[in-house]
């Protein structure tokens, strides 16, 4: 069964939203965590708002670099 496009972008934003809020609450690894879901579920979508999510994610974890 494949889903529509928004049944994946939707998901993968709040994703994107929950990542940052963990990264401004210092929960390194599970903003990492939460952030590779998010990577992982909207890596197939042409999203221009995942896209940006993405890039902002991966700006804000930068410093968790270390983190596994």
């Amino acid at each position: 069964m494949r889903y529509d496009a928004t049944h994946v972008r939707e998901p993968a934003l709040r994703l994107s939203w929950l990542a940052l809020a963990l990264a401004d609450a210092n929960e390194p690894e599970e903003a990492v965590h939460t952030a590779s879901r998010m990577l992982h579920l909207s890596a197939g979508l042409t999203s221009g708002r995942t896209t940006q999510c993405a890039r902002v994610i991966l700006a804000r974890l930068k410093p968790c670099a270390d983190v596994p």
